[in-house]
């Protein structure tokens, strides 16, 4: 009778040590297949919780790499794809882009660019990629390789996921000479441990994309937010940290020599100069009146126009 509460007891233990083994073996030895169903990112990674708040914004399928080191920062945001006939215009598709640094506060280690397919073009020197082959099953999947162009420059990897439903993902992994992300193998490593992180309902967030005017004038600072398409709501409103209004305007049509005149329209608020650095810092979020009076959040894209007087 002792020998068999013994054994039971033994065959407790071990299952319990066994689960969360298994676990971790699932959550990091698979890569991702270039079509079907994705394994999903695990819930507890550093960049699982930074791309979450933005994964409704964005229209194509996101991707994580599950072997990113968990000690690593990880900041994400959204950006507005270089439209190369007008750049001014600042209202180009969505694009995630991720910095992770090497330590709390230190430099970045490594950028991940993601968008749709087509997205995401190298804008260094001219440079012959090398082509490699991120993985070989269920089907082959090649890459293009960019050595660095400098003793600080980072080595890229641009290639392309495919999801279940057919749709591309343009990813280009950036890791910079000084990090341990910096040489092509550490890159593919990266790129065969990326996990699909599961499409988001759209949800009432809207999709705005704002510009900074910074001038000589102290009273002639200004964070401007535009609306791209669709309904155009009645005003836009700066709200801080404390939940303070910092300032607010009503949308017009752009002028056609500023930035975002590409828009539907444009709500240009009054800011102190500090607070046009605060915006990309996450330090201040902008809600829309829409109509009927109600006051909604929005989600911000960082166009690529700033301007100066």
């Amino acid at each position: 009778m002792q020998m068999r509460v013994a054994l039971a007891c033994l065959a407790v233990v071990i299952a319990a040590c066994g689960a969360p083994r298994a676990l971790s073996e699932a959550a990091t030895s698979s890569p991702s297949p270039s079509a079907g169903s994705p394994a999903p990112t695990p819930p507890e990674t550093p960049a699982r919780a930074a791309v979450e708040p933005l994964a409704r914004a964005v229209p194509f399928e996101i991707y994580l790499p599950a072997a990113l080191r968990p000690e690593m920062p990880v900041v994400a945001s959204l950006r507005a794809a270089v439209d190369p006939k007008d750049v001014r215009a600042g209202i180009g598709d969505p694009v995630l882009s991720i910095e992770v640094s090497a330590v709390p506060g230190g430099k970045p280690a490594l950028y991940l660019d993601e968008g749709p397919e087509g997205c995401c073009p190298d804008f260094g020197p001219p440079v012959t990629p090398k082509v490699v082959v991120v993985r070989t099953t269920p089907t082959e999947v090649r890459g293009e390789f960019f050595a660095a162009h400098s003793t600080t420059g980072g080595a890229r990897l641009r290639y392309s996921e495919t999801s279940s439903s057919g749709s591309k993902t343009t990813i280009v992994m950036t890791g910079w000479s000084f990090g341990p992300y910096a040489t092509e193998e550490a890159l593919l490593e990266l790129a065969r441990s990326m996990r699909g992180f599961g499409r988001q309902a759209p949800g009432d967030t809207r999709l705005m994309y704002y510009s900074t005017h910074v001038s000589h004038s102290p009273t002639g600072h200004r964070i401007s937010v535009a609306i791209r398409s669709g309904a155009v709501p009645e005003a836009a409103r700066l709200i801080d940290a404390a939940g303070r209004e910092v300032s607010s305007a009503t949308f017009e049509m752009p002028k056609p020599n500023d930035c975002l005149r590409a828009a539907a329209a444009v709500a240009a608020m009054q800011v102190i100069e500090r607070e046009t650095q605060e915006i990309a810092r996450g330090a201040l979020r902008v809600e829309v009146r829409v109509s009927g009076g109600a006051w909604v959040p929005t989600q911000l894209v960082a166009s690529n126009c700033h301007s100066v007087e």
